[in-house]
C-alpha cells in the first residue's frame, strides 16, 4: 500500500517481517523510541536488527500511557538527540502504540525542523489508525492532542506478529477504531465484523487491518490537514477525547471512542438525524468486541468545558460527526451552545 498526500508519498508494508523492506538511506544513526511494556519484549531484537543494517542505535524508553505524551516528554527526547549529536540526516523510529507514535512523530517533525521518521506500530489501534495520516501531537492539561503537527513518515511497517502479545483489552481498543471505520464508511465491512468469530482472527487479521487502513487512506489522501472529509474519521472522538481527559485516562482511547459513538448516535437518532435502529446495531457490535456502551456517571458540564478546546471546532461551531445510517457518516456543524443542550 502507498499513501499519497500533498506532503509526501510513503509505503505501508503490511505483512509478516515487513522490516525486510527497510532502507537505511543516508542515515548514520537512529533514535529508537518505545515504552516499557513493548520494550521488555521487542526492544532488544529490533535494536539488533537496525545495528545489522549499519546504524548506530540510541534507545529512548517512556512510561506507558498518555501522561508521557507531553511537552516535558518531548523536551527530554530533544535533549537526548542533542546529546547524541543527531543531525538532519539521522532519524527517529517509533516502536509501540499510539502514544509512542504520536510523541516520536511530534519530536521528529520539530527537532531541527524535521528528521526522517519511521513507524513500527505494535498495537492494533496503531496498526489500523494512528500509524498513517501524519498526525503527531502531545497533550496539555486542558485536553488531548492540543499541540501537534501534520508530518508524514518515511515508511510504516505493520507486522501482525506484534499483536500476539497484546492484552485482550488493547485488542478491544483497536477494534473500537475498526468498528468506527466500518460504521462510518463501509456497511459491508460492518456486516463482516458482525459475523466475525474470534477463532478466525489469525485467518482474517490481514484482511481486516487492510480494510481499515484503506478506509483511512481514502479519507486522508484528499484532506491531509483535517479540514473536510477526513473529519469524518472523528466519529465518536468529540465526546471520547473529552471523556478520556476528564477521567484522567482511566478510560482507554478505544473505550472512550466506543462510548462517544453510542452517545452521539443515540441522541442523533432521537433527533431524527440518524436512521432508526442504528444505535442498537452499534451497541450490539461494540458489545460483541467487549467494549463499553453505557455512558458513565460524569459531570457533563466538565465534559462541555473540555469540548471548548476540541480541535475540530471552528469558531463557536463544533464539526460533529454523526451517522446517517450504518456505512454513511456525515459532518454536522452545530454551535457549542446548541450541542451542550443535547445531553
Amino acid at each position: 500500500m502507498e499513501i499519497k498526500t500533498s506532503q509526501k508519498n510513503y509505503p505501508v508494508y503490511l505483512e509478516d517481517h515487513p522490516l525486510k523492506h527497510f532502507k537505511k538511506g543516508s542515515m548514520d544513526k537512529i533514535l529508537l523510541v518505545t515504552d516499557e511494556n513493548v520494550g521488555k519484549i521487542y526492544l532488544a531484537p529490533i535494536k539488533d536488527y537496525f545495528q545489522t543494517q549499519g546504524l548506530e542505535v540510541t534507545t529512548f524508553v517512556i512510561h506507558p500511557g498518555e501522561a508521557s505524551k507531553s511537552l516535558i516528554g518531548a523536551e527530554k527526547m530533544y535533549h537526548v538527540l542533542l546529546g547524541e549529536h543527531f543531525t538532519k540526516s539521522d532519524g527517529i523510529v517509533a516502536l509501540g502504540g499510539g502514544v509512542v507514535g504520536d510523541l516520536s512523530g511530534f519530536v521528529a517533525s520539530t527537532y531541527l525542523r524535521g528528521l526522517p521518521f519511521y513507524n513500527i506500530p505494535t498495537s492494533l489501534l496503531a496498526q489500523v489508525d494512528a500509524s498513517i495520516g501524519g498526525k503527531t501531537a502531545v497533550n496539555l492539561a486542558e485536553g488531548k492532542n492540543l499541540v501537534g503537527t501534520f508530518y508524514q513518515p518515511e515508511a510504516v511497517f505493520i507486522d501482525p506478529y506484534y499483536l500476539e502479545t497484546l492484552p485482550e483489552l488493547r485488542m478491544a481498543e483497536g477494534f473500537s477504531e475498526i468498528i468506527k471505520m466500518a460504521a462510518g464508511f463501509d456497511a459491508d465491512f460492518f456486516a463482516q465484523l458482525n459475523h466475525f468469530l474470534k477463532e478466525n482472527w489469525e485467518d482474517e487479521r490481514l484482511e481486516i487491518i487492510e480494510k481499515a487502513l484503506t478506509i483511512k487512506q481514502h479519507a486522508i489522501e484528499g484532506d491531509v490537514f483535517d479540514n473536510g472529509q477526513r473529519l469524518k474519521l472523528n466519529f465518536g472522538h468529540t465526546l471520547g477525547h473529552a471523556l478520556e481527559k476528564n477521567s484522567e485516562f482511566t478510560y482507554s482511547h478505544g473505550e472512550a471512542v466506543a462510548l462517544g459513538m453510542v452517545a452521539i448516535t443515540k441522541e442523533s437518532e432521537r433527533r431524527g438525524l440518524t436512521k432508526a435502529g442504528t444505535t442498537q446495531q452499534l451497541i450490539a457490535i461494540l458489545e460483541k468486541f467487549n467494549l463499553p456502551t453505557t455512558w458513565p456517571e460524569v459531570d457533563m458540564e466538565e465534559i462541555m468545558d473540555t469540548l471548548r478546546f476540541d480541535k475540530k471546532g471552528r469558531g463557536d461551531t463544533i464539526q460533529l460527526v454523526i451517522l446517517k445510517e450504518i456505512g454513511i457518516a456525515e459532518i454536522f456543524p452545530v454551535s457549542f451552545d446548541a450541542f451542550s443542550m443535547w445531553f
